[in-house]
């Protein structure tokens, strides 16, 4: 129920609280509902928030994505759920790096904001991916609409 309630805009934080809370239990309630929010994520905008909510709350509560959501997260069609997914790579390779950089740039400001917590140690394949980042100049929001970068994003790509 918990899970269900993180494609509530107005009642995902507490929901994410009191997944936080519940530990191990929150975690399993997580990775049981993580299947269910894929399946619906592709067509609605309410699973595509509830899987990145879901795993914005693992990663803050330092735990693992299970092995099959993490390769569901890393080959979605929406940039925002790809970045959430590469949150949990310890090692980031270029692609991931590409993928937490979009999500940097992204729309909704708690995954734009774990992202660049991530991404700030930046190693020699951050240069690659934000040059891509700058020519695009477009990143889609979460209903999939793309914008051009705002010059908070160019300007936090090219410190």
């Amino acid at each position: 129920m918990l899970v269900s309630m993180l494609e509530d805009d107005v009642l995902e934080r507490a929901a994410a609280h009191s997944l936080e809370i519940l530990g191990s239990h929150g975690r399993a309630a997580i990775a049981q509902a993580l299947p269910m929010l894929f399946e619906s994520a592709g067509s609605r905008v309410r699973s595509r928030l509830a899987v990145i909510r879901a795993m914005l709350v693992l990663r803050r509560m330092h735990a693992t994505l299970p092995h099959g959501s993490a390769n569901r997260a890393l080959a979605d069609g929406h940039p925002a759920i790809r970045a959430a997914g590469a949150l949990f790579d310890d090692a980031p390779d270029q692609r991931h790096v590409a993928e937490l950089i979009r999500g940097a740039l992204s729309d909704y400001a708690p995954l734009a904001v774990l992202c660049r917590e991530r991404l700030a140690q930046r190693g020699p394949e951050f240069a690659d991916a934000a040059l891509e980042a700058l020519r695009r100049n477009a990143e889609p929001d979460i209903y999939g609409n793309l914008h051009p970068l705002p010059k908070e994003a160019i300007r936090w790509l090219t410190m």
